[in-house]
């Protein structure tokens, strides 16, 4: 997946997992891994974007019984616009 947003603009991003037994969760933010956790919790990133939060973000789910991952794309681009006189 790929999403493009204007700096300035809400980035809102939720991840939801269920299964049994209850998967260790992680997010990564450009192969840096941000938040690791057990609970089942949605995983919600809002935030005002800015070029800070370009990139990839990876979410995975494991347990006993295997994994699943997937990567949003995130693409912040500048504010544009003109004056008119």
């Amino acid at each position: 997946m790929e999403y493009e947003i204007i700096e300035g603009m809400p980035l809102i991003i939720e991840f939801k997992v269920y299964g049994y037994p209850h998967p260790l969760v992680s997010l990564s933010h450009n192969e840096n891994i941000v938040l690791k956790r057990t609970d089942a919790e949605p995983i919600y990133i809002r935030q005002n974007a800015s070029e800070l939060y370009n990139g990839d973000y990876t979410f995975t789910a494991e347990n006993s019984l295997g994994n699943i991952s997937i990567t949003v794309k995130v693409k912040v681009v500048g504010e544009s616009f003109s004056i008119i006189d």
